[in-house]
């Protein structure tokens, strides 16, 4: 079974007129979803899946990371693979 969560930060372009914002796109094998963060947090990882833990209530999001929680996976954020225990404090702090 495979599961691999990634988490990437994103700049978004309104095509009509060119205002920038920024977020997230979160994904697995099963779904994906995104969401708008600060700027300054889509290029620090630590700090980006903080912001994507406030999405908890998303059910996309909250699947994904249930799921990284009970099998202990790691999962990649904008390119750099973290094993569960590297991520393990910012998700029990986020969801104490």
């Amino acid at each position: 079974m495979s599961n691999c969560a990634t988490i990437t930060g994103t700049m978004f372009t309104d095509i009509h007129n060119g205002n920038v914002s920024y977020g997230f796109r979160i994904s697995d094998d099963y779904g994906t979803a995104f969401g708008y963060t600060p700027e300054d947090s889509v290029r620090k990882d630590m700090q980006l899946l903080e912001q994507v833990l406030l999405f908890m209530d998303d059910s996309v999001i909250a699947g994904i990371i249930d799921c990284v929680i009970e099998d202990e996976f790691g999962m990649t954020i904008n390119g750099n693979f973290y094993e569960y225990a590297e991520i393990k404090d910012v998700i029990d702090a986020a969801m104490a």
